[in-house]
């Protein structure tokens, strides 16, 4: 490549390239976050990270994780100016990349919605088609230091603490999408694994309001890809504040650890939550599917079953 497009950026330099992201504001804080997930071995993908290393000119990024045996995720970023998606699209085209990026389908995941033309003009010339998963409203919380450590205020007879390994199949079973995200298991598994998740449960008894057992009735977690998702309460139990509650709690334990929380969303239940827990609406982002033109559609097309992105929250209280 030339100097005006991307390099390998190696395990070390990940600190770097977040300082770097950071300059540009919320915008990158999903690239910024999922870095972060990285390099503490939380996101446990294979991965190959490409960022410009002229820092006189605006960032580009790109990372491309191996999130299942056939199937890529990839992040990308560029600032919203002509001259940086041109940079971007070079980039993406460019031969270094090819084998990383053009040997399979892969994800556009959580892509600020101006890079949509970026994405239509790159896998035109590879003789790519794409479909259009979802488009919805970012949602961000910087972690600024420092983090208070309030215990969140439960209602007699309601705790909230993280999942276990236990409770994945919960998950997966109440999750609309599970059948069709081909990396399902590791976007909800590999934050839950880590206390990146949080419950509501109901004890038997409502006088014990902490008990240690009880009916998981909430639940919200950190997907690997970085983002605060699978937000879901049992309808026998909508209508209490409880998805509040599991937001509110994964919100702190993501803050603790000084990653930036995201969330992206069209529920208004979930909008309507997200200034009161301290978030700040940033931009539209999108998600695609990228296929070899033989296996997808023929043109860029909306999906029709109104799928959401995946880990992105579904159903609320």
């Amino acid at each position: 490549m030339n100097e005006q497009d991307v390099q390998l950026v190696n395990q070390e330099d990940i600190g770097h390239l977040v300082a770097r992201l950071k300059a540009y504001g919320p915008i990158t804080a999903k690239t910024r976050c999922l870095l972060l997930l990285i390099q503490s071995g939380i996101n446990t993908c294979k991965h190959w990270i490409y960022a410009s290393p002229d820092t006189s000119k605006p960032l580009v990024s790109i990372v491309i994780m191996l999130a299942a045996p056939d199937w890529h995720v990839v992040d990308a970023f560029a600032p919203e100016d002509a001259a940086s998606m041109r940079r971007l699209a070079a980039a993406m085209l460019a031969p270094e990349l090819h084998e990383r990026l053009w040997r399979m389908p892969f994800r556009a995941d959580c892509w600020p919605c101006y890079l949509k033309p970026v994405l239509g003009d790159v896998r035109h010339q590879r003789g790519f088609s794409s479909r259009l998963i979802d488009t919805n409203m970012l949602f961000v919380k910087e972690a600024y230091p420092p983090v208070e450590c309030v215990p969140t205020c439960c209602p007699p007879g309601v705790s909230v603490r993280p999942l276990d390994s236990i409770h994945l199949d919960t998950v997966k079973r109440f999750w609309p999408y599970t059948a069709v995200v081909p990396d399902a298991d590791g976007l909800m598994r590999d934050g839950m694994t880590m206390g990146l998740s949080a419950g509501v449960f109901v004890a038997a008894d409502s006088d014990v309001a902490s008990s240690p057992d009880g009916e998981l009735v909430c639940w919200a977690l950190l997907n690997r890809n970085a983002m605060l998702g699978f937000l879901h309460t049992l309808e026998t139990h909508r209508r209490r504040g409880l998805a509040r509650l599991a937001m509110e709690a994964l919100t702190r334990l993501c803050l603790q650890r000084r990653l930036p929380c995201l969330v992206a969303t069209a529920v208004p239940s979930v909008m309507h939550m997200m200034e009161p827990l301290g978030y700040s609406s940033v931009c539209n982002v999108f998600w695609a599917e990228v296929h070899p033109a033989e296996d997808g559609a023929t043109q860029e097309t909306e999906s029709d079953d109104g799928a959401q992105q995946p880990g992105g929250p579904v159903k609320t209280s």
